[in-house]
C-alpha cells in the first residue's frame, strides 16, 4: 500500500503561535458546514497550543519528522477520485511553514521520480528511514450513511523504544459528493458500513481466490444476480464486465490477480459447469439492512470460493450505487442461474458481530442418504441460538424451524462449549432421506429474542410445517434488526449411497 510520507521540520510553540496569528481568521467555533481543509488546518495549527502534554512530548523526540499515512484503497469506503481529493485536502491543510519532503514507498520499492529515487537511496534504506520517524499522522475513513462519511486524523508520538508518548485524534463528518463538512448524522443502531463498489470488486478478487492457486492458473467464475435488466448497474452482464475491469486494475504483487492482461485469465462458467468445477462465485442482491428510503441506492456484493463441499467466504459488502440505481433493475430471482440462488442471496445479507465467535461444522461432507445428521456447534460464551434448516429445490425454497422448540429451551442460553446437534439440543435423530443440499443456519444473540419475534418462532415450530420463503425472509429481517447479532451456518450436502 502506498504511504505518502512527509518529513516535517520541528516547530516550537512560539512559531506555531506566530503562524496561528498570521492565519488568525480561522476559528474553531465556526459553523458545522465550514470548509473541511480550513478546519483541519486550524486543528493542526492549534494542536500543540491546546495540548501542553503533546507539546512537551514533542520536544523530547530525537527524530521530529512526521510520517503521514494517507487514506488508501484498504479504506475502501470512497471511490478513488474522492479518496485522492481527500488526501490532497489533508496535505494542503498542513501548515505551509513546515518544511515538506514527500515520496511514495510501495512494499520494498520506491516509485521512480520521487525525491528518494533522485537521491539514489535504496528502497530498504527509505523504508527503514520512514520507520525511524517518531511521529505518525494517520488518516482513515468510515462510512455508515449513503452520502456522509467520517474522517479521522490521528497523531501519535512515540519514544525511541517504541512506547507511545502521547497522541491526539480529531474527527470530521463530510459529504462524499462535495467533500463539504456536514453535521454528524443522528446515531442509528442499525447503521451499517457502506463501501465503494469498485474497491469492493478489487478486494474480493484479492482476498477470495485461494493463495495455493498458482499465479498462472485460470480462475473460473460465475456471476449470479438477483437484479437484472438492460439498464441495471449490477445485472449479471454488467457485473461481469466490471469484474474484468477490476482484475485489470489490480497490481499483481501477490500473484493473486491479473494485471495488464498478463498471467492468469478469468473464465466464465455455465451453471452446469459450476456444479463440478471449483470457482469464484460473485453474487449481487438487495440489502435488507439499509433504511427503506435508500433501498434503491445500494446493493450487496458477496464473493465466495466454491470448492465441492467447502465454501470459502471472501468480501461481503453493502456498496453505494448512483442514487435510485436499482429502480432500473427488475427482480431476476426466478430466472437467475444456480440451484442455491435463494440460499446464497439469503447469506449475502447475513450479519456478523465480533462479539460472538461461534462456529458450526458438519461431521461429514458429503453425507450419504440414510445417514444421521450430525453437526458440531461450538460456542465461545453463553448465547441464545435460533436455528433452522433452509432448503431449495427446482421450484421453491422453504424453511423448517429447529431450535429452540419450547418456552423452556427458549429461556435457557447455551453455555460455552461444543454441542453435537441434534442430541445435545434434546432433539431426536434426524435421518437424511434424499440427495440434495440443506443450509443449516443459526442466529446467535447474547440475550433472548424479543417476545413478539420469539412467539412467531415457537408458533412456526409448533405448526411442524415448512415455512414459505416470504415467511423465512420476514423472520430473518426481524432477527437482523437486533443489535450485535451474528449468523453462523453449515452446508449439508447429501449424496445417493
Amino acid at each position: 500500500m502506498p504511504n505518502v510520507v512527509m518529513h516535517v521540520a520541528a516547530v516550537g510553540l512560539a512559531a506555531l503561535m506566530a503562524v496561528g496569528g498570521a492565519i488568525g481568521g480561522v476559528s474553531s467555533a465556526r459553523a458545522e458546514t465550514a470548509d473541511l481543509r480550513e478546519d483541519i488546518a486550524d486543528w493542526l495549527l492549534r494542536l500543540y497550543e491546546d495540548d501542553a502534554t503533546l507539546y512537551f512530548c514533542s520536544q523530547r523526540l530525537e527524530d521530529r519528522r512526521v510520517r503521514f499515512s494517507e487514506i488508501t484503497e484498504r479504506d475502501p469506503y470512497l471511490s478513488a477520485p474522492v479518496r485522492e481529493k481527500l488526501n490532497e485536502i489533508i496535505k494542503q491543510a498542513i501548515p505551509k511553514t513546515w518544511v515538506l519532503m514527500s515520496g511514495e514507498a510501495v512494499a520494498s520499492t520506491v516509485n521512480e521520480g520521487s525525491v528518494f529515487a533522485r537521491d539514489r537511496a535504496s528502497a530498504s534504506d527509505v523504508v527503514a528511514d520512514f520507520e525511524e520517524s517518531q511521529t505518525v499522522l494517520r488518516a482513515s475513513v468510515v462510512r455508515n450513511h449513503l452520502d456522509i462519511a467520517r474522517l479521522k486524523i490521528e497523531i501519535v508520538l512515540t519514544q525511541k523504544d517504541g512506547r507511545i508518548c502521547d497522541s491526539a485524534t480529531r474527527q470530521w463528518h463530510f459529504n462524499t459528493n462535495t467533500l463539504d463538512r456536514v453535521p454528524a448524522p443522528p446515531f442509528s443502531a442499525t447503521a451499517v458500513d457502506i463501501y465503494d463498489i469498485n474497491a469492493t470488486l478489487r478486494d474480493g478478487l484479492r482476498t477470495t481466490i485461494p493463495r495455493n492457486l498458482g499465479a498462472e492458473e485460470d480462475v473460473p467464475f460465475m456471476v449470479t444476480s438477483k437484479l437484472e435488466g438492460q439498464r441495471c448497474a449490477v445485472s449479471s452482464e454488467q457485473l461481469t464486465r466490471q469484474l474484468f475491469d477490476a482484475a485489470r486494475e489490480i497490481q499483481d504483487n501477490t500473484g493473486i490477480a491479473v494485471s495488464d492482461g498478463a498471467g492468469r485469465a478469468f473464465v466464465p462458467l455455465s451453471p452446469d459447469e459450476a456444479e463440478t468445477v471449483p470457482h469464484l462465485q460473485v453474487l449481487a442482491t438487495t440489502s435488507v439492512r439499509i433504511a427503506e428510503e435508500h433501498a434503491d441506492d445500494v446493493a450487496v456484493i458477496t464473493f465466495t470460493w466454491r470448492d465441492g463441499a467447502r465454501r470459502r467466504p471472501g468480501e461481503s459488502r453493502i456498496v453505494a450505487l448512483q442514487p435510485g440505481a436499482l429502480k432500473r433493475c427488475v427482480d431476476g430471482s426466478a430466472s437467475s442461474s444456480g440451484r442455491d440462488n435463494r440460499l446464497e442471496i439469503f447469506l449475502a445479507n447475513a450479519r456478523k458481530s465480533e462479539a460472538h465467535q461461534s462456529t458450526m461444522a458438519p461431521l461429514a461432507s458429503p453425507f450419504q442418504v440414510g445417514d444421521l445428521l450430525e453437526i458440531d456447534l461450538t460456542i465461545d460464551q453463553p448465547v441464545f441460538p435460533y436455528c433452522w434448516a433452509l432448503l431449495q429445490d427446482e421450484d421453491e425454497a422453504n424453511g423448517l424451524v429447529f431450535y429452540p422448540f419450547s418456552e423452556r429451551s427458549a429461556n435457557r442460553p447455551l453455555d460455552a462449549k461444543t454441542y453435537r446437534i441434534p442430541h445435545d439440543l434434546n432433539k431426536p435423530d434426524q435421518k437424511l432421506l434424499a440427495p440434495g443440499t440443506i443450509l443449516f443456519h443459526c442466529f446467535v444473540i447474547k440475550n433472548r429474542a424479543p417476545n413478539a419475534l420469539l412467539n412467531r418462532w415457537l408458533e412456526a415450530h409448533k405448526a411442524q410445517r415448512y415455512l414459505d420463503w416470504n415467511e423465512v425472509e420476514s423472520l430473518a429481517k426481524e432477527f437482523r434488526q437486533i443489535t450485535n447479532i451474528s449468523e453462523i451456518y453449515a452446508w449439508i450436502r447429501v449424496e445417493a449411497s
